[in-house]
Order: C-alpha cells, then sequence, then structure tokens
C-alpha cells in the first residue's frame, strides 16, 4: 500500500503548493486556485506569494511566476512556512537560532507568570 505525493500543505489561509518545476504543472496547479477562489470568494495575496524552486532553470521558474503573477526567488537557501525554515539540503542550525531563541523567550516568561 503506498502513499500518494504530497503536493501541498494548507493551514487557515497559509498555502504551501509542491510540485514539479514544469509550466504544464504551474498551469493545472493555476487553474485549481482560479477555481477555489471563484467558489471561495478568496484571494491570493501577491504581495506575500512567491516561487522558490530548485533543480529547474531560471527561464523556466520566471516563466512558472509569471504564470502566478508573483515573483520567484532564484537564489535562495531558505525560506519560512507558518514560521518554520524550509531549506534546500542540509538544514543549517543557524536557521534554527531565531526560532529556538523565541522559545527559550517563551518559556521563560511561563517561569514568571
Amino acid at each position: 500500500m503506498g502513499v500518494k505525493n504530497i503536493n501541498h500543505s494548507q493551514f487557515a489561509d497559509d498555502t504551501l503548493l509542491l510540485g514539479g518545476a514544469t509550466t504544464i504543472i504551474a498551469h493545472r496547479f493555476k487553474t485549481l486556485l482560479d477555481k477555489f477562489m471563484r467558489y471561495s470568494g478568496g484571494q491570493i495575496n501577491n504581495l506575500k506569494s512567491c516561487i522558490y524552486g530548485w533543480n529547474a532553470t531560471a527561464h523556466t521558474l520566471q516563466s512558472i511566476a509569471s504564470i502566478f503573477g508573483v515573483p520567484c526567488k532564484l537564489n535562495w537557501s531558505h525560506f519560512s512556512y507558518l514560521g518554520m525554515p524550509v531549506s534546500i539540503g542540509k538544514t543549517r542550525t543557524d536557521i534554527w537560532e531565531t526560532i529556538l531563541d523565541k522559545m527559550k523567550r517563551k518559556i521563560q516568561k511561563w517561569g514568571t507568570s
């Protein structure tokens, strides 16, 4: 019994779409998003949206970004989704520093309440 590939993550109004870096897949995602927005009345905030890719040419990523009408990041090492870092390759410990610091501050506050 196999597990299907995961192609999205959604929490409240934050969505992470995962797919092969092709314009065909981008058009399919865009069609589904347009239907979802039409039925739900929701909207995509293009100012908060971005295309991140790896193992794809700059031209392909820029074409995908154009389909969605959002910018793309060509040179990146990590980004944040729901406050958690998403990175390429082995995660560096410095990426987690801000999260660990935030957790330490919260734990210290619990001790003083």
